[in-house]
């Protein structure tokens, strides 16, 4: 009986040791960035997603989750129209903004990732959230 626990936990160190050498690389990963806003208007910003490596993106859409008081999403979804084996996908997004200030901007990033050449049944949902200090007319003391 020992030496059957034994070959279990000898199974479960090889499971966790090739699970960590795979690294993060099944995480989405989301880059947002808006450009800079000297004044109230309107505010356009992006959202880069690209897909695990060894898959692709077959859905992707984003949702506007923060905005700060002085500002304001014009859509708070974004969808995007993946194209086949697409591996990265750029998600534009817009903000109406009614004064100066500082605050926070949250964008969840959302995906179903497939394996390249594998059976759809394989692919799987991934979420990432974004967050991005939004500045609109604040400029450094002079």
């Amino acid at each position: 009986m020992r030496e059957r626990g034994l070959g279990v936990f000898a199974g479960l160190v090889w499971l966790l040791c090739a699970s960590s050498a795979r690294g993060d690389s099944s995480e989405l990963v989301a880059k947002l960035a808006c450009e800079p806003a000297p004044s109230a208007g309107r505010v356009r910003c992006s959202l880069r997603v690209t897909a695990p490596a060894g898959t692709h993106l077959g859905w992707v859409d984003a949702l506007v989750v923060e905005t700060p008081e002085f500002a304001r999403a014009l859509r708070t979804r974004i969808a995007h129209q993946s194209q086949p084996n697409e591996t990265e996908a750029e998600l534009l997004l817009a903000l109406v903004v009614s004064g100066e200030g500082s605050g926070v901007l949250g964008v969840r990033a959302r995906a179903v990732v497939c394996p390249n050449g594998g059976k759809p049944s394989r692919c799987r949902a991934l979420t990432r959230l974004e967050n991005l200090e939004l500045k609109v007319g604040t400029s450094p003391p002079a």
